[in-house]
């Protein structure tokens, strides 16, 4: 019987405490659902004023298509049906600064000294 305590008790410190489980909440990134891709992007900085969104996809739209500020989140989002298929993409800050997508490690150079993100689509 004492051996039966004993091992338990040394299993059970073995173990130790659970880990808390990490916060839950809106992330950045880039969430697909079939054909329904919502790109989410958080800001570096307080200074930006609009995001907007442009890629391939759009034909390299200079202005690009804004996103929406979710200010409990302190998030941009912008939801949009994409065919199937690879596509290639950046953020512009402010009107006049194109950045990679930081949550999205998927990038391809854009033949200018910098990178786009990319995505897949899957039918």
């Amino acid at each position: 019987m004492k051996k039966l305590l004993f091992l338990s008790c040394l299993i059970l410190a073995s173990c130790g405490k659970p880990s808390k489980p990490e916060p839950q909440g809106p992330k950045p990134g880039i969430f697909i659902l079939g054909e329904i891709v919502l790109f989410v992007y958080r800001a570096p900085s307080t200074n930006i004023t609009n995001v907007a969104l442009t890629g391939d996809f759009f034909g390299w739209k200079p202005d690009g298509f804004p996103l929406t500020y979710d200010t409990s989140a302190n998030l941009w989002r912008i939801s949009l049906m994409l065919s199937p298929g690879i596509y290639q993409y950046k953020y512009i800050l402010n009107g006049s600064i194109f950045t990679n997508d930081p949550a999205n490690p998927l990038v391809s150079p854009d033949g200018k000294g910098g990178l786009n993100s990319v995505i897949e689509v899957r039918p």
